[in-house]
């Protein structure tokens, strides 16, 4: 028989599952456009991307970056926009994507309230008027309420619910597949979340599909049995999603993390285009490299018994080779002297 806790997290995941619909974006844009007119897929990515680096930038939760790119998209499938007016869309986004998570978090940082301070941070080319304007624009064609408490229902709500829902029945699980729900870690699945919503490609899937797709590579990882696959197939049947489109989700998935996990370059169009100037005095009190420098130990040389060789250009060029000794200093001998030179000390410089 289940507990109450369990009852309450199945009529939460009930309850969000009935809002998905409500709040689930129907993406169509084209990959390519011949005049320039309308918003590409990989302009809606890079700004993305571009939000992603204002939630890091300003220290938010995930939630901020999540509901924003929601509104972003939802905007962009019912209007046709044109690519001078993206930024100033996203931005505007993200404005109301801070409003709604300042009502649960009040001490969300004061500046990323600031349209000016967006628009300056972000390189947008619009003002802080047109945010304004545009973030009213934007809740009203999509019905935002913005004193409602009540915010859209994202992937990242549905990977919490559908995580704690497991955690609780893990008792009632066999012990191996017990001991990899416990393993799940719902936040970092929320992080390895964010890259997967900042392409075109998955934000158009259903968030349910989304969330149990990553959750359910993540167990397969932990645990890949028959029973694992029994589960998430039950969790699948209870968010009514069908086999075909799951089938595709996961692929789509599964290709996606691959990608993120690569030791690869990330593709041009799914990097974030911002650029700053700073001046030499800034960028050395900035530069994050000098702390990543370690002091390399000495390297103790000596010459080579084969003595100096002559290079094409007639040059005497000696051979260094290590003496095999522990003293701090390199003992300096040339084969040819008979008395020893002085000794030097040679210090391996980090490369810069």
């Amino acid at each position: 028989m289940a507990s109450g806790g369990t009852e309450s997290t199945w009529g939460r995941l009930e309850e969000a599952l009935i809002l998905e619909s409500k709040y689930q974006p129907s993406l169509q844009l084209p990959i390519t456009t011949e005049n320039g007119s309308e918003v590409t897929m990989g302009m809606r990515d890079g700004s993305a991307q571009v939000l992603r680096c204002l939630k890091v930038w300003y220290e938010l939760p995930p939630d901020v970056l999540f509901i924003a790119l929601n509104i972003m998209d939802r905007f962009l499938s019912r209007m046709r926009a044109r690519p001078k007016h993206l930024s100033c869309i996203a931005i505007s986004s993200f404005h109301l994507a801070v409003e709604y998570a300042a009502r649960e978090q009040p001490q969300l940082a004061a500046a990323a309230r600031s349209p000016a301070d967006l628009v300056n941070i972000s390189q947008a080319k619009c003002s802080a008027g047109d945010v304004v304007r545009m973030s009213r624009i934007i809740a009203d064609k999509l019905g935002c309420d913005r004193g409602a408490a009540t915010r859209p229902v994202t992937a990242a709500d549905l990977v919490r619910m559908l995580t704690a829902l497991l955690r609780r029945t893990a008792d009632r699980l066999p012990a191996p597949l017990a001991e990899a729900v416990r393993a799940v870690d719902a936040e970092a699945l929320v992080r390895r979340l964010e890259s997967l919503v900042c392409t075109g490609a998955a934000s158009a899937a259903r968030s349910c599909e989304l969330a149990l797709a990553l959750l359910a590579g993540r167990l397969h990882e932990l645990c890949d049995g028959q029973e694992t696959a029994v589960l998430v197939q039950d969790l699948q049947h209870f968010c009514r999603i069908q086999d075909a489109s799951f089938i595709k989700t996961r692929e789509l998935v599964s290709q996606l993390v691959a990608n993120y996990n690569s030791a690869g370059c990330t593709p041009q169009r799914a990097r974030q285009r911002l650029m700053w100037r700073l001046s030499n005095r800034t960028l050395k009190q900035l530069r994050p490299t000098t702390r990543l420098r370690s002091v390399l130990p000495t390297i103790e040389e000596s010459w080579d018994s084969a003595g100096p060789t002559v290079t094409s250009r007639g040059s005497r060029r000696h051979r260094w080779t290590a003496c095999g000794t522990d003293c701090n200093q390199a003992c300096v001998r040339p084969a040819t002297s008979a008395a020893p030179a002085p000794a030097a000390v040679f210090t391996a410089l980090p490369e810069d």
